[in-house]
């Protein structure tokens, strides 16, 4: 694709979210994102959540100028981009109706990112071959274990982005950093059909996150964020398949932080302290939530000249930097597995750390004052 091209897709997305937000009055009984409509709720005011929106034109945009392109890689990237959209219709279809109806069960969302999975597989056999473990490697060349493997992933990292969409910025963020280090990588081995998926993905995303951050005049809602997680998988998943020597860690690199905070969200809410929790309930212990309520929030009272977004953005700002950091390390060396296990292990420990750090009040030793117990034993 051409340069003036990927700008024009941007420039679509960017068109149709000023379009949506301007018509809210119409559709806003349905769309809106009330601010008391639950416990992860970081804002005011009622911003359209139906995000999927302007990434959807800003990819229909990019399938128009890829449908008549002439250059490398254009009819390939086409029908790839056309087969993830159509993979992708069961979990964003869910996502939309979760959007509008506020009734959709987390768990046949789960089973819809499945069901996407299965899909683009069949579509265009897209699944994991390799793990760069030995012994793995050889149990992946029996298909179940290559489509179960697969599905997980699939199906786990489409609801992770879900999970991190809390902050203006920040899922759409994520999902910007995550394709530039993608096409970083896909550049230096030559891939420009991967190249291409991730400038037009990257562009469609920005052009809906001009409003969505530091504003926040628009969410991303479900669907866009199952979307975003559901097409980032299949880039990677593309990434690998074609370029064996990248190794399949530096994508896990890419995806630490909303997989870690699924996973430490899931230990948390049903193995710690016994609490025996559901894994789908929500709280407000998100390291994100965490930092926008226990360091952000009182930016307000100590600076009355802020407006109320400016906390939201400046904690969505702190979270992508602990999000980058692992992707900018692992793009020093994609293909060393050692390496990229190093990055992967030194960023848990900086996430767990600064999570207790924030539950702890300001402390990472010790005990939480005893005034805070309460507070701390949430979490």
């Amino acid at each position: 694709m051409q340069a003036w091209q990927i700008a024009g897709v941007g420039a679509a997305s960017l068109a149709a979210a000023v379009l949506v937000v301007a018509t809210q009055r119409w559709h806003g009984r349905w769309t809106s994102d009330f601010q008391d409509s639950g416990v992860q709720k970081h804002h005011s005011g009622n911003p359209p959540r139906i995000g999927f929106v302007p990434i959807f034109i800003g990819l229909l945009t990019a399938l128009y100028f890829l449908a008549g392109g002439t250059a490398a890689g254009d009819a390939a990237t086409y029908t790839l981009l056309l087969n993830i959209g159509l993979a992708s219709s069961p979990i964003v279809l869910l996502g939309l109706v979760e959007d509008v109806t506020k009734k959709v069960s987390p768990r046949l969302r789960l089973f819809g990112a499945l069901a996407a999975g299965a899909v683009a597989m069949f579509l265009f056999d897209n699944h994991i071959t390799r793990a760069n473990v030995p012994g793995l490697d050889q149990m992946l060349q029996w298909a179940p274990v290559a489509l179960a493997l697969t599905m997980l992933m699939v199906g786990g990292f489409t609801n992770a982005m879900n999970i991190v969409d809390g902050l203006n910025g920040l899922a759409s963020g994520l999902a910007v950093l995550m394709l530039a280090a993608t096409a970083f990588v896909a550049s230096t081995v030559g891939d420009t059909v991967v190249l291409n998926l991730c400038a037009v993905l990257a562009m469609a995303i920005l052009g809906f996150m001009a409003l969505n951050f530091p504003r926040g005049l628009m969410f991303l809602g479900d669907g866009g964020a199952y979307f975003i997680g559901f097409a980032l998988v299949q880039v990677w998943l593309l990434l690998l398949a074609r370029n064996p020597e990248v190794s399949t860690w530096f994508v896990v690199a890419l995806a630490f932080l909303p997989t870690m905070e699924t996973i430490f969200s899931m230990y948390r809410r049903r193995i710690h302290r016994g609490r025996g929790g559901q894994f789908t309930q929500a709280d407000r212990l998100h390291l994100h939530t965490l930092v926008y309520r226990r360091r952000m929030l009182g930016m307000l009272s100590r600076y009355p000249w802020m407006e109320k977004w400016m906390p939201n953005a400046v904690a969505s700002v702190a979270v992508l930097a602990l999000g980058a950091a692992p992707m900018l390390a692992a793009c020093l060396a994609p293909t060393s597995t050692a390496w990229c296990v190093g990055v992967l292990l030194a960023a848990a420990a900086g996430y767990l750390l600064w999570f207790r750090h924030m539950v702890m009040f300001g402390r990472v030793f010790g005990r939480a004052p005893a005034a805070r117990a309460n507070t701390l034993a949430q979490a």
